[in-house]
């Protein structure tokens, strides 16, 4: 689960791979996509943050 300030919150067996809880956003963050070896976050300005 993500927040929109991109804290993340892993549950069951989902691993953890990072967040940006803490840090100063551009603009919220409105999603989550899962990729190869973690996830991306995108922000509602259409910025990435891929954590692998």
């Amino acid at each position: 689960m993500v927040a929109s300030d991109g804290g993340i919150f892993a549950f069951a067996s989902a691993q953890f791979h990072g967040s940006l809880g803490g840090q100063t956003l551009t603009a919220p963050i409105t999603g989550m996509i899962p990729n190869r070896t973690g996830y991306t976050l995108i922000g509602q300005d259409a910025q990435l943050y891929p954590f692998y």
